[in-house]
């Protein structure tokens, strides 16, 4: 894996939280996964697991946090490459926050669906584990707040709303 050029990626795309960002390069690096080409990472993204747990199950969910592209190398199809990859190897329930309605129809076009996220109380909720836990203690949403969400899964999967406070923004 190479750590430097995922943290380089990282900082180009997103805003700086040198707290957070300390945490994750120190601890969560190994849960990066990367799409190389010629040598070179271009494409990045996180997969940190959880538990989704309804009334009658508990599902092992990856979050798929921080998916970005090398500046010089968007518009390549990297992410696609990517996204499809993590989606055949993954048979757990993948979710993703988009930050923006953009973001929200590129994921569309790759088979995820949309639904509420809120940081109220809800039947249904995704509990952090392992390295996600460690991550976002101390990074909460805002209580009473819904956002979108989105989900690939390969099996039917029946939830239209669910409780996820972690923004580690």
């Amino acid at each position: 894996m190479k750590k430097q050029e995922i943290i380089d990626i990282y900082k180009e795309s997103f805003e700086e939280s040198v707290p957070f960002e300390e945490k994750l390069f120190d601890k969560g690096i190994e849960y990066a996964e990367c799409l190389e080409d010629g040598g070179a990472v271009k494409s990045i993204l996180f997969l940190l697991p959880c538990t989704v747990i309804t009334k009658d199950n508990e599902i092992p969910a990856k979050y798929i946090f921080a998916a970005a592209t090398k500046a010089n190398s968007r518009k390549k199809g990297y992410m696609e490459k990517l996204l499809e990859r993590i989606k055949s190897e993954n048979n757990e329930f993948l979710f993703l926050r988009p930050a923006n309605e953009k973001l929200q129809k590129y994921y569309e076009k790759f088979g995820f669906k949309s639904f509420v996220g809120t940081s109220s109380e809800c039947p249904k909720k995704i509990v952090p584990s392992n390295i996600m836990e460690y991550l976002s203690n101390g990074f909460t949403e805002e209580q009473g707040k819904d956002f979108v969400l989105m989900y690939y899964s390969k099996t039917k999967v029946d939830i239209d709303k669910i409780n996820f406070i972690y923004s580690m923004e």
